[in-house]
């Protein structure tokens, strides 16, 4: 029998981040996971660092809203890609509710021997009590947990929601998620109690949760500024309520990073990480926001892809012995704009760092020229 876990809580609560250390703590493990995208474009399946084929997109948006079949499928597919497969994690969406998702996986009709095994409800703490009372998904979460995790507990103290919780969910064990948790615990419980479901829809139908949020997406091929872009996220309105994607940077490190952008409520970090071997090096960022003027938003993006495509337009790359170096054009005035830009981590000769062609043309007629875009 293969244990489900489903992995719930609101939007930037630390879901992607719970899986990427279990996947990584436990690496001889056969671990799949489920997680849901937005449209087409494959934001989680970035974020979450899979050491090998054990991801599944659900491209719906909202797992509530998700019909059964997909769900049915993408965890159908984990199983047969692995024989061995141990466990499978579904990451709900921030905003899905999670007791119809509950019900969908207790429901069971996988091909292979799957079952809901566990519940677990990640509380970021940071926002705690902004959310315990205005937004009714947390608490429908933490009444459907088998474990509660509260995440974020380095900056805020969770003094609060470990009261709150334990006078709301007695029977529910509330962790501190640091460096001292044990990770192993959401490998424990491998059968959910079924009898709670039933109240747990009562619930449901009595106040049924709708979707609030507007998404934007952004989408380019054109690399972008990472100046510009800390200064983007770290003005945001406070209707922007999460934020999240990755995209190619300009400058000479772009063929080979890309950059993870995760915002929430006014919280920002960006993080390098190399492009996969197959992957298309584009743009690609989502920003969920309470009915934010959406014109507005995109403008401010598109305004960091002009910025970029004005003064740096195609990377083009020469070679000489081991050293690789990428080299930025301006368009408009056909000259080498800046010298020879190199990546700090690639090797380097004395001989190559005091190169400097004077125009394309020179760089086009020779031969070790590489078009990276």
């Amino acid at each position: 029998m293969i244990p489900l876990t489903l992995v719930v809580g609101y939007l930037g609560s630390g879901k992607s981040t719970l899986l990427n250390h279990i996947l990584h703590s436990f690496p001889n493990r056969h671990v799949g996971v489920v997680v849901n995208e937005f449209g087409e474009i494959p934001l989680e399946s970035s974020i979450i660092e899979p050491l090998n084929d054990s991801v599944r997109e659900l491209r719906a948006g909202c797992l509530c809203c998700l019909a059964r079949d997909d769900v049915v499928a993408a965890i159908d597919s984990l199983c047969a890609a692995d024989p061995e497969l141990e466990h499978i994690f579904v990451e709900a969406s921030g905003d899905s509710d999670p007791v119809p998702v509950i019900q969908t996986l207790a429901a069971g009709g996988f091909r292979e021997e799957a079952m809901l095994g566990a519940v677990v409800c990640v509380v970021d703490v940071t926002r705690y009590v902004a959310l315990s009372t205005t937004n009714p998904l947390l608490w429908r979460g933490i009444a459907g947990a088998d474990v509660v995790l509260l995440s974020k507990v380095d900056v805020v103290l969770p003094d609060a929601a470990l009261e709150d919780i334990r006078h709301y969910a007695p029977q529910t064990p509330v962790l501190k998620w640091d460096s001292e948790l044990n990770l192993a615990v959401v490998f424990e419980r491998t059968s959910y109690d079924q009898s709670r479901i039933e109240s747990l829809m009562q619930a449901y139908k009595a106040a049924t949760v709708t979707h609030t949020l507007t998404p934007t997406f952004y989408r380019s091929k054109i690399p972008l500024n990472r100046d510009q872009i800390d200064t983007f996220f770290e003005s945001l309105p406070p209707a922007v309520i999460r934020g999240k994607g990755f995209f190619a940077p300009a400058g000479p490190e772009g063929p080979y990073v890309k950059y993870i952008v995760q915002y929430t409520s006014g919280r920002y970090e960006r993080y390098p990480r190399p492009w996969g071997r197959d992957e298309l090096h584009e743009s690609a960022l989502l920003l969920l926001h309470d009915h934010w003027n959406e014109h507005e938003l995109l403008n401010g993006i598109i305004k960091l892809s002009r910025w970029t495509s004005r003064y740096l337009t195609r990377l083009r790359a020469f070679q000489t012995g081991r050293s690789l170096f990428a080299i930025p054009f301006c368009t408009h005035s056909k000259t080498l704009v800046h010298c020879v830009k190199v990546l700090e981590f690639l090797p380097l000769t004395k001989e190559s760092t005091g190169i400097v062609l004077p125009n394309i043309t020179q760089l086009k007629n020779a031969q070790f020229v590489m078009n990276f875009i």
